[in-house]
């Protein structure tokens, strides 16, 4: 469940992701909704390179998204996608971040099904 994803300032990013429970089966996600986000540390703070980042601590929204399908392979395939476009990276500091996808079913279960740190590179040229 520790996965460490790298992006780049002013470039889109996309990342499929799968949902396994704890016996690593693959997850059914129907029925399901997914949260998740990008933040400078687990609360108020300074990112790496010392700019500050409220008390939420939210940088940017990942708003990830459950593929599945009526049959075949998406049925239960478990896959939540994460599609960022480049002005969402554009806004996001060159430094070490930290992310995680969550899924949730009804008010009682929810799951994070990766996270780690968000390492974002400068971009070069623009």
């Amino acid at each position: 469940m520790c996965m460490n994803l790298t992006g780049t300032q002013g470039n889109s990013f996309y990342k499929r992701l799968v949902a396994r429970d704890s016996d690593n089966n693959i997850m059914n996600l129907s029925g399901f909704t997914a949260s998740g986000y990008i933040r400078a540390s687990y609360g108020a703070g300074y990112t790496n390179d010392n700019v500050y980042v409220p008390s939420s601590g939210i940088l940017l929204n990942l708003n990830p998204q459950i593929i599945s399908g009526t049959n075949g392979s998406l049925y239960s395939s478990g896959y939540v996608d994460i599609n960022v476009g480049r002005t969402g990276m554009a806004a996001l500091p060159c430094s070490y971040l930290l992310f995680d996808v969550q899924v949730f079913s009804g008010a009682d279960y929810a799951r994070t099904i990766e996270g780690g740190y968000f390492v974002i590179n400068p971009e070069i040229t623009y």
